[in-house]
């Protein structure tokens, strides 16, 4: 794995980031801040490893993808409940 700084991923991640911002500042619920949104957290952590890590793009787009399954399948449960963080703004708003 070789390191190096990508200033190109790190605007794009700066940008994406942004809008995410902007999505859950402005947009309380419907078809943009939940499709949308979970489409754009995911480019947004594939360019944000971009950054960082200069080669080998198809292990990055596939661990991305699996994490992202991941947590969409931990919405799907009561993985909340399990652990009793069902009203806990933070847990709620990260999973």
């Amino acid at each position: 794995m070789k390191l190096k700084f990508n200033k190109t991923y790190a605007l794009l991640t700066l940008l994406l980031f942004l809008t995410e911002v902007c999505i859950a500042v402005y947009l309380k619920s419907g078809f943009i801040r939940y499709t949308v949104g979970d489409f754009l957290v995911v480019i947004l952590i594939y360019s944000f490893l971009k950054i960082f890590i200069e080669d080998n793009h198809f292990k990055i787009a596939v661990s991305v993808l699996a994490f992202a399954f991941i947590i969409e399948f931990l919405q799907l449960t009561n993985y909340l409940e399990l652990f009793n963080l069902q009203d806990n703004y933070y847990a709620n708003l990260i999973l």
